[in-house]
């Protein structure tokens, strides 16, 4: 439990976190294909984890995926250490303290509906991934193995939206798009 609540605060800094790299290390006119491909992880990470893990556990036993998953979790934090050297960073343009970041982007009309809509669609999307599996396996005792392809259908989905996604939002704009 503690390790989950750990992935969880982990995947909670990785939206902010990603969005600063971004505009640390690119050009503003290419912000939405470079997060298209920075958000294709979880996509992939659908298509390609899930039948890894689903295979691990249904042959060695659920302990297995989860040993695996950490390490893989490691693996990648440390790669992701020596990818992004802080020396190629810019230094910011203004200081500002970590709260007035906040009240700054509530000043703008049109953060609230968006952001509200960002919470509800994760969650959304964060509820069909976790209830779909425990529903599929109970209702039709399936097993880990046998639900597997549900979720390589939802990572499909997903990955095709975030690549179109990441072309569209160059093109157009961004604000209108968060609000549809």
């Amino acid at each position: 439990i503690g390790f989950s609540v750990l992935m969880g605060l982990g995947g909670g800094m990785g939206l902010p976190f990603s969005v600063a790299l971004v505009s640390d290390y690119f050009p503003s006119q290419i912000y939405g294909r470079v997060l298209s491909i920075i958000y294709a992880g979880q996509p992939i990470a659908l298509l390609v984890g899930v039948p890894i893990g689903a295979f691990i556990a249904d042959r060695l036993g659920w302990h297995w995926s989860f040993f695996a998953l950490g390490s893989f979790t490691l693996g990648a934090a440390l790669v992701t250490h020596v990818i992004l050297s802080p020396s190629v960073v810019s230094p910011p343009e203004k200081k500002m303290t970590y709260f007035s970041n906040f009240i700054e982007a509530f000043r703008y009309r049109s953060f609230l509906p968006i952001i509200t809509g960002n919470t509800l669609l994760n969650v959304a999307h964060f509820a069909v991934a976790t209830y779909l599996i425990a529903f599929l396996r109970q209702t039709y005792s399936l097993s880990v193995w046998e639900v597997a392809p549900f979720l390589l259908i939802i990572g499909f989905g997903q990955l095709t939206g975030v690549i179109a996604g990441g072309l569209v939002a160059d093109r157009l704009s961004k604000t209108k798009i968060c609000i549809v």
